[in-house]
């Protein structure tokens, strides 16, 4: 007796499901934040020129702390009990940054945005600065917040990068990006290296005539030539840093090759959205 053979089960193709697409329609606002992206700030923080002007006149120009997304970050999270950790360097800025998310949380949203189920509170009850000791700047202290009581942790500064879904409150990564001056540092950079290439020539050339000769065929013909630069820099300075590549990149004067890495403690290559930013 021979065994009939079994005819095979068809493979399951996988079943792609699509998000419908919320209708666009006259009534529904652009500015109406439950229409909105799910990081893109509304228009009643984002064109808030009265949160502009406390930003301009009171935080240094130099260091962005990110304020509307935080403020943001606030109200989808209805939080009422807000709870800041900032490295030593930026604990100065702590009670500015607490008045004006205290300030303007809630105060200008658009009527009629909450169910009944779903209402936002008023304002901001509580905000807590945190002051212990951590291991590290980068060391999330998500304990000390629950213990506080708050339901939502704001950490400024180079990270660790913990998972968001490892903390035991809501937290919001700010990397407190600093501003510096781009230009100047790659024109520090061109004439420090041009001047090293310079007195290696010399050294080669054995005597001053030869020395002389070479610099002035240096100056003509040859041109000053780096294997390779590699710009590095912390998470702070991200934009400097690829600015500053693509600077040395493009000037074919000093035919210097630059190539950009922004880290940060962990992790900076996998950029958090700005839920975990």
């Amino acid at each position: 007796m021979t065994d009939t053979p079994q005819p095979s089960q068809p493979k399951r193709q996988p079943r792609i499901i699509r998000r419908k697409k919320k209708p666009s329609g006259s009534s529904a606002s652009a500015s109406t934040p439950s229409l909105l992206p799910a990081n893109e700030i509304p228009a009643h923080i984002q064109n808030n020129s009265q949160l502009h002007h406390v930003i301009s006149t009171t935080l240094p120009p130099d260091y962005e702390f990110e304020i509307p997304k935080t403020i943001w970050r606030i109200e989808k999270a209805h939080a009422r009990h807000v709870a800041l950790q900032l490295p030593e360097g930026l604990l100065m800025y702590a009670s500015a940054i607490g008045d004006i998310l205290v300030k303007f949380a809630y105060r200008f949203r658009p009527a009629g945005d909450d169910t009944a189920e779903d209402a936002a509170p008023a304002s901001v009850e509580s905000l807590s600065v945190l002051g212990d000791v951590t291991y590290g700047a980068c060391c999330i202290d998500d304990l000390s917040a629950r213990a506080l009581g708050c339901d939502l942790l704001v950490h400024y500064g180079h990270s660790c990068l913990v998972p968001l879904t490892c903390t035991v409150v809501p937290c919001l990564y700010v990397f407190v990006e600093i501003r510096v001056d781009v230009e100047h540092l790659v024109e520090c950079f061109r004439l420090t290296f041009w001047q090293e290439e310079e007195e290696r020539r010399r050294r080669r050339a054995g005597t001053e005539k030869d020395a002389a000769s070479s610099s002035r065929a240096g100056d003509s013909e040859e041109v000053s030539k780096l294997v390779e630069t590699l710009v590095m820099g912390t998470v702070q300075f991200r934009s400097a840093v690829v600015e500053a590549a693509r600077l040395l990149n493009g000037d074919r004067t000093d035919s210097v090759t630059a190539v950009s890495s922004a880290r940060s403690t962990a992790a900076a290559a996998s950029s958090p959205t700005d839920d975990a930013s």
